[in-house]
């Protein structure tokens, strides 16, 4: 599947699309200034119906690849593919081929609700891809009342299955508005604990009305060993602000911010 040729993305400036759209998650393969060749910068516009555009080297536009399908999430392997998670929860690999842009399915989708809820694509430390599924109870607040985690197993369509997971071995994933971070288990350290899973509010609709700006964000862990989710933010700081909040990894663990 290439890029459509009449794309409203392919003749839009990169600065009058962004005052026109919002940028969901923006993501790019590589450092550019050390890999040009390969680089490409992928992003989601839309925050309730997603759609996948990219850009490449020398290009100042977006391109928009499908406009009928819907992304919840998406992230560069270590291998540098980019894979990215449909609403259906099938995973699409995307690849640059002699500058033509293929997308390939290459997972079936790992469950058949159709409930709201946010997925997140994640990988482990030694390369296995997940796919998490957050449900939310919307009662009261979204708030997070369930998570299931699932592991892909295969290496196409075809041959793929999804098994689910009960144990992430000791590590830790962050999860939300921006790409997925893995700490192993030799790298977790201080309030961080093992076999969990953390989540940033990523609820863009709550983001206007001056009623969503006094209900606390939904920022939780999950914990897997004892299959239970808890606030994981002190209240005082959960306030609905902009931007929404994201995961940052330092490269110095030992750095003390005030």
């Amino acid at each position: 599947m290439e890029y459509p040729p009449e794309s409203p993305f392919l003749n839009s400036p990169f600065d009058e699309c962004l005052t026109q759209v919002g940028f969901r998650k923006v993501l790019v393969s590589s450092n550019p200034s050390i890999s040009s060749s390969s680089f490409f910068a992928a992003a989601l516009v839309g925050t309730l119906f997603p759609t996948l555009v990219v850009a490449r080297p020398g290009e100042n536009r977006w391109n928009l690849l499908s406009e009928e399908e819907w992304y919840m999430d998406m992230m560069f392997r270590q291998d540098g593919n980019l894979l990215c998670l449909t609403n259906e929860g099938a995973i699409h690999e995307v690849e640059l081929k002699n500058d033509k842009i293929v997308i390939t399915e290459m997972a079936a989708p790992f469950h058949e609700d159709k409930s709201a809820f946010n997925m997140y694509l994640a990988e482990d430390c030694v390369g296995r891809v997940l796919a998490i599924k957050r449900d939310n109870d919307f009662s009261t607040k979204p708030e997070t009342c369930d998570v299931k985690v699932f592991r892909f197993i295969g290496s196409n369509r075809e041959e793929s299955q999804w098994e689910r997971v009960k144990s992430l071995d000791e590590e830790a994933i962050f999860v939300g508005a921006n790409a997925s971070i893995t700490l192993a288990k030799q790298d977790i350290r201080g309030e961080i604990k093992p076999n969990t899973i953390y989540f940033t509010d990523e609820w863009w609709q709550f983001i206007g009305s001056e009623r969503s700006k006094r209900r606390p964000r939904d920022i939780c862990s999950y914990n897997l060993t004892s299959n239970s989710i808890k606030p994981c933010c002190p209240y005082k700081h959960r306030r609905c602000t902009w931007p929404l909040p994201i995961w940052i990894d330092l490269p110095n663990p030992n750095l003390i911010l005030n």
